[in-house]
């Protein structure tokens, strides 16, 4: 899995699934991180990232960017989403 710093910017992703537990997953959701949706990567400074989720640009640190547990979240955003993969966990 790559840390979502190392994504292509200016390079729109599909989120496939959302997850974490059941507070954090109401929090991403309520930013736009939803499953079928698409999140664009802006920026990246010292590690810090800004995407862009709907219409709104959402902030993450290099912390949370590089975590196990926010990439367990996001995970599916950094794989571009006009690409087929044969791998159906990310399906």
């Amino acid at each position: 899995m790559m840390p979502l710093p190392l994504a292509n910017i200016g390079e729109e992703y599909l989120i496939r699934k959302v997850g974490g537990s059941p507070e954090v997953k109401k929090h991403l959701e309520d930013l736009g991180f939803v499953a079928g949706g698409t999140a664009t990567l802006i920026t990246v400074l010292n590690g810090n990232v800004i995407v862009k989720v709907k219409e709104a640009r959402v902030a993450i640190s290099e912390e949370m960017a590089y975590d196990d547990l926010f990439h367990g979240i996001i995970e599916s955003i950094v794989y571009p989403r006009d690409k087929v993969y044969s791998d159906k966990s990310f399906l």
